[in-house]
């Protein structure tokens, strides 16, 4: 259902988080003073846009400091806050709890209002790291870990650069632990159902063509973690390779 819940618009709104928190990562940011929303964050694997409020650009200074060309390349989680208030009223807000680039957790208090502040604790965002590496995580921990980047992933192109990131790892989890391996791969083929469901609807041909040409949702899922799909000869075409040997 996270699929077809999702609001149509040009940047991430809280709604788009009901499912869940997602984990972007920030590839520019454009500060525009004077607007109604003047910070707008370009992120990878997404067209849409992260437009920060005061409350979070706030917390984002706080943690990396007010030079915004400094933000290229850094992740956060994003999640909804359902006790976000709005003119008075509950509607719910995106905020931060995880970010990259920083040396443990971080407590900010941060004003909200003109008679509240409000104290936002941030952990470190876990960067994808190979299984047991010098002993520091165990291969569960990263299979968590990944599995998280895995259902925050906004897109098919995103999901694909997460699989090709954790690719080495995988290999050594296939050996190491076949279970923990598995999982990984029932979160490859679930995340691509729900984002291959999303791109086709029945007012958008161009989307149901792009459909087609992507794999099922059935799809097999090689030991890497790569998707995977069996092809068959047909009879004329297994007799002609025969006759050429």
């Amino acid at each position: 259902m996270s699929a077809v819940i999702v609001a149509k618009s040009d940047q991430i709104n809280a709604d788009d988080l009901i499912a869940g928190p997602r984990v972007v990562t920030i590839k520019g940011v454009k500060i525009k003073p004077g607007t109604e929303q003047p910070v707008e964050m370009a992120l990878e694997g997404t067209d849409k846009l992260f437009r920060p409020c005061k409350t979070v650009s706030r917390v984002i200074v706080g943690l990396w400091g007010a030079d915004a060309s400094q933000y290229v390349g850094k992740s956060l989680r994003l999640f909804r806050d359902p006790n976000v208030t709005w003119a008075g009223v509950k509607v719910g807000g995106i905020r931060i709890d995880q970010a990259s680039d920083i040396d443990g957790e971080k407590v900010l208090v941060v004003k909200e209002s003109q008679k509240a502040s409000k104290l936002h604790k941030i952990k470190p965002l876990k960067t994808e790291q190979p299984p047991q590496q010098q002993g520091r995580q165990s291969a569960e921990q990263w299979a968590n870990d990944h599995i998280a980047f895995v259902v925050g992933a906004a897109d098919l192109d995103r999901l694909a650069h997460i699989q090709a990131g954790g690719k080495k790892a995988m290999e050594k989890l296939a050996g190491a632990n076949p279970q923990l391996h598995q999982r990984v791969l029932d979160a490859y083929a679930k995340r691509y159902a729900e984002l291959s469901a999303d791109t086709l609807t029945e007012d958008n041909p161009a989307a149901a063509e792009r459909r087609s040409t992507r794999l099922p949702s059935t799809a097999r899922w090689s030991r890497s973690g790569r998707p995977c799909q069996r092809t068959r000869r047909s009879g004329a075409g297994r007799s002609a390779t025969r006759a050429t040997n």
